[in-house]
């Protein structure tokens, strides 16, 4: 997908509900996160109203029953 400048997947090892208390994939049924790195929001909304974008996110509909986005600002501690 055009205007993506990093991506990252991050898988589930290990599930908590409660710190300390593993529990099961029903209780928290999350595989991963995937993260998408936009020089700006106008290359973020470019990216997904193209064609590749709106494909990607029929596709992950399709095995996603939620997709929640989040627009951050990184701020580097160390």
């Amino acid at each position: 997908m055009a205007g993506v400048s990093a991506y990252r997947q991050n898988y589930v090892v290990s599930r908590e509900r409660v710190k300390g208390h593993l529990c099961g994939h029903d209780a928290l049924p999350i595989d991963g996160i995937v993260e998408m790195w936009f020089k700006d929001t106008t290359a973020l909304e470019a990216a997904f109203n193209s064609e590749a974008g709106l494909r990607t996110m029929a596709h992950a509909q399709s095995f996603l029953s939620e997709i929640t986005a989040f627009v951050v600002h990184e701020r580097q501690i160390l």
